[in-house]
């Protein structure tokens, strides 16, 4: 590689994202390499691309501590090699180890930690034990949900023959009917099986101070979806008992004083009553009206996904940290110093890049029209 002299031509680079761009982009290193070209000026990327810009980085940063000779050679590839095998043998082995396997789904026991895990990364390990197993209890719960496949396909045949405005009484009369079975088999399934485990399981040490710590401020046992949620089927299936035994009170002349002369009593047919006109309501409210049925599916979706650790991201990242970790060591990255090669590497936008003194061959990974702004700007 020869040197930046008085003739040295500042280039740029800007590399796309995706898979494909990813194999291009090995390709770009390797033939950057192999022709002894200078480092560019500027590498940037987005996405998979910026992870190709702080590879050409490292290259240049192993290539530029290396010492003249057979060295020198081996500075140059060994990195790239071991980059190269890591994009192309098994790339989606990060993924997949992230997805609960069959084997799991019929085990007792919460995932194993990963005792090699580095300490600077054990919330993260312990966070993905923890969403690991979550994914594997909503996997064993869902198997256990007593809804056909038949209710499904009714109901939405129901449905779209109501949005056509054909088949009249009888076409409500079923959609209602299917309603009913899918949402009495969910409501079957949170009372009977709420799934309890505790936040204790997947507890960590704190690399700092060596404390136990754990990876949500919960601490008791919990049920998959809450206890909000289970402590509702509960009351639905104490409100269902009331109504008979309502009526067996009222037929043997025993109502009046089972539910409004006894103190008791009249707390507990008030409770009902109130609870129950409460989900009347917002049952009526989600049939009757658009708004309301945006608000209750918005406030429900987002209790839902927060109880299974799914508000962020389906797939904990914990695995591809890891292997980043693993692939660029543990060197800290930052935006001012400029190592031997000549730049560096900015997790930080482009265009906040270009409002600061200027330093030559950075790497930057921002977003799509910022990178290629700055590419432009550094011809």
């Amino acid at each position: 590689m020869a040197d930046p002299g008085q003739g040295y031509k500042a280039e740029a680079i800007c590399f796309t994202a995706g898979p494909k761009g990813a194999a291009f982009g090995v390709g770009v290193i390797h033939a950057w390499l192999a022709s002894g070209r200078s480092h560019p000026l500027v590498a940037a990327g987005i996405s998979t691309g910026a992870l190709t810009a702080a590879a050409m980085q490292r290259c240049y940063r192993e290539l530029a501590g290396a010492h003249a000779g057979p060295s020198r050679e081996a500075a140059r590839w060994t990195w790239f090699r071991s980059y190269l095998r890591t994009i192309s043998v098994n790339p989606l082995k990060t993924i997949w180890r992230a997805f609960p396997s069959p084997v799991d789904f019929a085990s007792d026991q919460p995932p194993v930690q990963d005792l090699s895990c580095p300490r600077d990364l054990a919330k993260e390990e312990a966070q993905a034990r923890r969403h690991y197993f979550i994914l594997t209890e909503f996997g064993v719960w869902m198997a256990r949900l007593p809804v056909r496949f038949r209710s499904l396909a009714s109901l939405l045949v129901h449905w779209v023959r109501k949005k056509e405005r054909y088949g009249g009484p009888l076409n409500l009369a079923s959609l209602t009917g299917a309603g009913v079975r899918i949402v009495a088999g969910l409501w079957w399934n949170l009372l009977c099986h709420p799934s309890f485990y505790s936040e204790s399981t997947f507890s960590y040490s704190d690399p700092a101070s060596g404390q136990k710590r754990y990876p949500t401020d919960k601490r008791f046992p919990h049920p998959l979806f809450g206890w909000r949620v289970w402590l509702t089927a509960i009351f639905i299936g104490l409100a269902l008992l009331l109504v008979p035994a309502s009526l067996f009170a009222l037929i043997m002349g025993q109502w009046r004083a089972l539910f409004l002369e006894n103190p008791i009593g009249v707390r507990v047919f008030a409770f009902f009553v109130a609870g129950g006109a409460v989900l009347l309501l917002a049952v009526l409210g989600v049939m009757a009206s658009e708004n309301a049925r945006g608000r209750i599916l918005l406030v429900l979706s987002k209790h839902f996904f927060s109880e299974l650790d799914l508000s962020r991201n389906l797939l904990n990242p914990y695995h591809f940290q890891l292997q980043l970790k693993q692939l660029f060591g543990d060197g800290r990255i930052d935006e001012d110093p400029i190592d031997p090669a000549g730049f560096g590497f900015a997790p930080a936008s482009a265009a906040a890049l270009l409002q600061k003194r200027r330093k030559p061959g950075r790497a930057v990974a921002g977003s799509d029209g910022d990178s290629w702004n700055l590419s432009a700007r550094a011809r």
